[in-house]
Formats: C-alpha cells, structure tokens, sequence
C-alpha cells in the first residue's frame, strides 16, 4: 500500500537526491499530460521545463539559473486563466524548483494532480494516480536505501 501522508512522502525524500526528486515529479507530470491527452508538441514551456530539467540533470545548469527559470514559470502561471493551464505551469515550475530544495517536486506532483481535477477527472481515477505516484516514490527510496547501505542481520 503506497503512502498517503505528507509526512510518509517527506520521509522517503530524505535519502533522495534532487535530480531523482526531479525525474520521478517529471514522469508524474508527463503521465497527468498522457491522461489530459495534451498535446505538448508545441507547448513551449513544457519544451522550456524538459530543457532546463535536462541541462540541470546533465550539470550544465546551476541551481541558482534554475531557481530564476522557476520563478518566470511561476510568473506566466499567474498570468494564465485557465485553471487546468494554470496548475500544469505551476506543476513545471517546482520541477525545475527541484534542482534548488528536492520537496518541490512533491509540490510539482501536487499541482500534476489539481490539473486533473480542474479539468473534471473523477476523484476515484485521480485517486489511482495519486497511488501510483506515491508508490513509485517509495518504491524509489527503497530501492536507494538498499543499493547504498548494507543490510544488517
């Protein structure tokens, strides 16, 4: 059963880095896009955020760059009328937040899910989504906390 609480999620963030923080808040906002059925061909700041995302991950990209990219996508979200709109820039926002404090990217989620939700998903499919996610985070800090430390009997 994944978790459900905000502090569960925040526990399992500990023995995370940001760049995993990031990629695993970067595949629930592109799984809530698949389901919105958004086409981001020509999204440009979807195109900004996966960009930014893999010059920070590939370490071309500081944080402090990041952190300024974050706040114009927080800035255009608060320009945007549409309330679906809206949330997916938010959603983008925290992750490239991410790079600068990793709890962004439960925020990033967060806001993945308010799309859904503003754009009349059902709260019991939302509710599966909302599973996925977390399990695939705890099933991520599991796995890290196994790899780097050793088990003791």
């Amino acid at each position: 059963m994944p978790s459900s609480t905000i502090v569960q999620l925040i526990k399992y963030t500990e023995s995370l880095s940001n760049r995993e923080m990031m990629k695993w808040a970067l595949r629930n906002v592109r799984e809530v896009l698949d389901v919105l059925n958004i086409n981001v061909t020509n999204d440009e700041q979807y195109r900004l955020m996966v960009i930014e995302t893999n010059r920070f991950l590939t370490g071309f990209h500081k944080v402090p760059h990041m952190r300024n990219q974050a706040l114009k996508m927080h800035e255009l979200a608060r320009h945007e009328n549409d309330p679906v709109r809206v949330n997916l820039l938010r959603a983008y926002g925290h992750i490239i937040a991410t790079a600068h404090v990793k709890e962004h990217a439960l925020h990033a989620t967060e806001y993945a899910n308010k799309a859904l939700r503003a754009a009349n998903k059902s709260e019991e499919d939302i509710e599966k989504i909302v599973d996925a996610q977390n399990n695939a985070l705890e099933s991520l800090a599991r796995f890290i906390v196994s790899v780097d430390r050793p088990i003791v009997n």
